[in-house]
């Protein structure tokens, strides 16, 4: 996962959901706990733009690789397109996201740890 100012590029895997993240937390997903997960799975990875789909789509005339549309239309620097260039790769500003304080429990150093783990494994 790179994060770039308000920007967030990640590889999602097949078992990249909302319900393998409240299950790799281990909470009751009606619980108040379980809420304030769903809300930070859904600050971080909903609605995010699978750069792959919309190159396709909207840049394959513009650009003559995937890698290039990456690295003009993202700026992203070669080290990054290398880590990151895959099919499956994700991106998600979230200068539009409503800010609901879920950024807090990130600052947390054992959930912090549990989010990294958790995203780790998932983006194999």
């Amino acid at each position: 996962m790179l994060k770039k100012n308000s920007e967030i590029y990640y590889i999602k895997s097949f078992g990249f959901n909302k319900n393998n993240f409240i299950k790799w937390f281990k909470v009751i997903r009606k619980s108040y706990m379980g809420s304030i997960i769903e809300r930070l799975f859904d600050y971080y990875f909903s609605n995010s733009l699978s750069l792959y789909s919309e190159y396709r789509k909207y840049y394959r005339n513009e650009f003559d690789s995937f890698n290039k549309y990456l690295s003009c239309k993202h700026n992203l620097f070669p080290e990054e397109i290398e880590a990151l260039s895959s099919k499956r790769l994700h991106y998600k500003n979230l200068l539009y996201e409503p800010d609901l304080n879920t950024t807090d429990l990130l600052e947390i150093e054992g959930f912090a740890y549990a989010f990294r783990t958790f995203r780790e494994e998932y983006s194999k």
